[in-house]
């Protein structure tokens, strides 16, 4: 009987029905907290984020179905021998509306009329942009691209997607490949990172492809921080680069009280949050994936999302 170990917060009643499906398994239910090197000792299955050490404590590990759709920390810290599959598919509603609305509040001057209402201003802030004649450049072309370009092409903007490969994908007017991007940034109105960090993009977008972004642009990163250079990005910002930054993800992470990335006015940051669960849905997405991924564990079926391990993206053969 294999035994699986699963940490994603579902309750009592789920519980009950992921061992009801699944009789011929043992399924155990922790908080990720609470998973220990003992805990994981006759375990062959993880579903959930617990920390590759820890993983690489279980002798009888044969598979991790990991809660999210980035796979960076686990691609060269796990073992070989071990199955790695990923939740991708599950956030891209959410993280690109979380992108859509970071657009319309830069587009539309709504940081400064936020600011304004502050000082109780009734002022007209002057002229604003169209967000349907933008032209969009989406470093990082996945699903969560691909979910971000679909919502922006549908309200009448141009989607340029820049893939690691040339393969097929939904929804672009045009699509390139990374070592193209020189040629793009200066075309588009927003530039929106969704990139994995791997050693083809640990700080991708350095000062020269900062300088290539027109001045008037709105740039958004909901990828990895370190694909960003941050002090590359503060020194352009200096010199009065992008009408407005959005950050979800920061290099370093979480960001220091005293970083001086806080105190830039065209800057958004938000904590890391546009992906995790605070939209029902997105949970309800990765649920759904661990239990399809647990069905086909037990028959010995094909696993869905799996992670080529030399790449760190989702295999798509």
């Amino acid at each position: 009987m294999k035994k699986i170990c699963f940490t994603l917060p579902v309750t009592l009643e789920v519980q009950e029905q992921l061992r009801q499906q699944n009789p011929e398994a043992e399924i155990l239910f922790f908080k990720r907290s609470e998973v220990t090197a003992e805990t994981l000792q006759d375990v062959h299955a993880v579903i959930g984020n617990v920390s590759a050490e820890l993983l690489n404590q279980a002798p009888a590990l044969e598979w991790v179905q990991l809660e999210s759709a980035g796979a960076d920390r686990y691609v060269s810290a796990l073992k070989d021998s071990v199955l790695l599959t990923n939740a991708s598919g599950a956030y891209g509603a959410a993280i690109a509306e979380h992108m859509i609305a970071a657009v319309f509040y830069f587009a539309k001057r709504l940081d400064q009329y936020s600011k304004a209402m502050s000082q109780h201003l009734w002022n007209n802030l002057g002229e604003v942009e169209c967000v349907g004649e933008d032209t969009v450049c989406i470093l990082g072309y996945g699903d969560i691209g691909q979910a971000f370009g679909q919502r922006m092409k549908a309200m009448g903007s141009r989607i340029i997607g820049v893939k690691r490969t040339a393969s097929f994908a939904e929804g672009a007017d045009e699509l390139i490949t990374m070592d193209r991007i020189k040629e793009v940034l200066p075309k588009a109105n927003v530039v929106a990172m969704c990139l994995p960090d791997t050693p083809l993009t640990h700080q991708i977008m350095n000062e020269e492809l900062l300088r290539l972004c027109r001045k008037d642009a709105i740039l958004l990163n909901v990828g990895r921080g370190v694909t960003l250079d941050t002090d590359a990005l503060m020194n352009v910002l200096d010199e009065g680069w992008f009408k407005g930054v959005m950050l979800d993800v920061t290099d370093p992470e979480p960001l220091p009280i005293n970083h001086p990335l806080w105190r830039y006015d065209r800057v958004l940051i938000t904590p890391h949050v546009s992906g995790n669960y605070n939209m029902r849905a997105t949970f309800d997405r990765v649920l759904a994936i661990a239990k399809e991924n647990l069905r086909h564990y037990l028959t010995k079926e094909a696993l869905i999302n799996p992670v080529d391990r030399k790449t760190g993206y989702r295999r798509l053969d």
